[in-house]
C-alpha cells in the first residue's frame, strides 16, 4: 500500500476505536459473571471493534471444544484462566507467531491453583488442552516482568477459585498500568482486589450481572494521531469521547507529547490537539515500563525528528506480536535512525548515516502497531509504502479509511 500525505493541514475528528484492554477484560468478566454475551457487541460499529476482542468473544461463545485465537496473545492468556472454571474440555490454539509467545508462567501458577493444562506440542507454549478441574486457588507465587496479563488471568478467574487467590509478583512488574486496569476493570463488576506492595488479595466472590460495556475508546490507538501532529501541518486534531482520567496505561501520550510540542485539551465532546512551537528535545530518555505499546510510534516520532533517545523499559517488546525490538533497528536504519541496544531492557537512539538511498518501503512483520506507526514517515517523502497494511486489523481496523478522510491518500499496489 502507498500512503502520500495530505495537501493541506490536517483537520479531522478521530473516531477511535474501542479499548480493547478495557473491552477485553469486560467480555472476560462477563462470561465469569454468567452473562449472556452472544449479542453484546452488536451495539458497536463493527469497525470500531480490534480484531483481538472479535476472536475472545468468538472463543467465549462458540461451542466446539477447539478455540483459535489466531495471533491474539491477550485471548489467550485470558481465555487459558477462564476456561480453567468451565465444565467442559478445551484446546486453545493459534498461529505460528502466537505458538512462539511464552506462556508457562502462567500455565505453572493455575496448576497450582488446580488446573488441568497440557502442553500438546512444545512444553511452555500454546497450543493447550485444559480440562475440567477444581479450581482450590491459594497462595502462590508468579514472576512480574515477563507478561502483566499473566497477572490479570489470575486476577479476573479468582474469584471463582474455592479459596480466591493470594498472589506475590516476583521481580520489577512489566506494564503494571494493566494490571491496574484489571482492578478497576473488576471493581465496577463489584469484585474488590487488596493491594500491598507486590501482594494481591482476591477473596470467594461473585461479579455482578448486568453490567453494560463501558464502550471505552482506545488510548494505545491515539498515539498514532499525536505523533502525525508532531510531524505533519496540522490545525487541529480532535478525538471524540476519549477522556484524559482514564485507567489505561497509554493516556501517557498526553504528557509524553507535550515534550513534542502537543497540547491536549478536554472538552465535553473529548479531547482536542494542538501545537506549540517547540524544538525537538535532545537526549530524550523515558521509561515505557508501564506503556510499552507506545513504544513503536515514540521511535518512529524520533526518527523523523531526529531526536537522540534513550528508551527505557522495554525487554519485553521481544515477545510481542513481532520482535518489536529487531523490527524498529531494521526499518528505523532505512530512514537513517541507529539503534543500539545497551542493556536488555534499554536501547538508544542516533543519527550517524544519511537515509538510504530507496527508504520508502516499511516492512510490518505482521505487527499492527508497526504498521501505524509508519505513516509518520509520510514526513520524510511525499509518500512511503507500507506492507501488509491489512494488520492494522487486530486493533484498529477503520485506521487507513481514518486517514484517507484526514486527507492521505491510500493506493493499493
Amino acid at each position: 500500500m502507498r500512503l502520500t500525505k495530505p495537501e493541506h493541514p490536517l483537520n479531522y475528528t478521530v473516531q477511535l476505536p474501542l479499548s480493547k484492554s478495557v473491552l477485553n477484560r469486560e467480555l472476560i468478566i462477563k462470561h465469569l459473571a454468567g452473562d449472556d454475551i452472544s449479542e453484546i457487541l452488536h451495539q458497536f460499529n463493527k469497525k470500531d471493534i480490534a480484531n483481538d476482542s472479535l476472536v475472545l468473544h468468538r472463543a467465549l461463545t462458540g461451542v466446539d471444544e477447539t478455540k483459535q485465537v489466531e495471533d491474539a496473545g491477550t485471548a489467550l492468556r485470558f481465555l487459558t484462566a477462564a476456561f480453567t472454571l468451565t465444565a467442559n474440555p478445551v484446546l486453545i490454539t493459534g498461529t505460528k507467531r502466537l505458538h512462539e509467545r511464552p506462556i508457562e508462567p502462567l500455565i505453572s501458577a493455575l496448576r497450582q491453583c488446580g488446573a488441568q493444562i497440557k502442553y500438546t506440542n512444545r512444553e511452555g507454549f500454546a497450543p493447550l488442552h485444559i480440562s475440567p478441574a477444581h479450581m482450590r486457588g491459594g497462595e502462590i507465587n508468579i514472576p512480574a516482568n515477563i507478561s502483566s496479563q499473566f497477572v490479570s488471568a489470575l486476577l479476573m478467574a479468582a474469584p471463582y477459585f474455592e479459596q480466591g487467590l493470594i498472589l506475590h509478583l516476583n521481580g520489577n512488574q512489566v506494564s503494571a498500568s494493566y494490571t491496574q486496569l484489571t482492578v478497576m476493570v473488576m471493581s465496577r463488576f463489584g469484585v474488590q482486589v487488596t493491594q500491598e506492595k507486590n501482594k494481591l488479595v482476591v477473596s470467594p466472590q461473585k461479579y455482578k450481572t448486568g453490567i453494560p460495556i463501558s464502550g471505552e475508546r482506545d488510548w494505545s490507538s491515539a498515539v498514532f494521531w499525536y505523533i502525525l501532529a508532531a510531524v505533519l501541518p496540522t490545525e487541529q486534531l480532535s478525538f471524540a469521547g476519549l477522556r484524559l482520567s482514564s485507567a489505561q496505561g497509554d493516556a501517557a501520550v498526553a504528557i509524553i507529547m507535550r515534550n513534542f510540542g502537543i497540547i491536549t485539551q478536554e472538552n465535553s465532546q473529548g479531547l482536542v490537539l494542538s501545537r506549540v512551537k517547540l524544538p525537538p528535545p535532545t537526549n530524550w530518555k523515558y521509561n515505557f515500563n508501564s506503556a510499552p505499546d507506545l513504544v513503536p510510534a515514540m521511535a518512529a516520532l524520533c526518527a523523523v525528528k531526529k531526536v537522540t533517545a534513550e528508551l527505557q523499559g522495554v525487554a519485553h517488546l521481544r515477545i510481542k506480536e513481532s520482535d518489536r525490538i529487531e523490527a524498529l533497528h531494521n526499518e528505523l536504519f532505512k530512514v537513517g535512525c541507529r539503534l543500539s541496544v545497551t542493556e536488555p531492557d534499554k536501547f538508544t537512539l542516533s543519527y550517524p548515516n544519511k537515509p538510504v538511498m530507496d527508504f520508502s518501503d516499511f516492512k510490518t512483520y505482521q505487527d499492527h502497531r508497526l504498521a501505524m506507526s509508519w505513516s509518520a514517515f509520510t514526513a520524510l517523502a511525499e509518500s512511503v509504502v507500507i506492507q501488509d497494511p491489512e494488520v492494522v486489523q487486530k486493533s484498529y481496523p477503520a485506521f487507513w479509511q481514518q486517514l484517507q478522510e484526514a486527507g492521505f491518500l491510500y493506493n493499493e499496489l
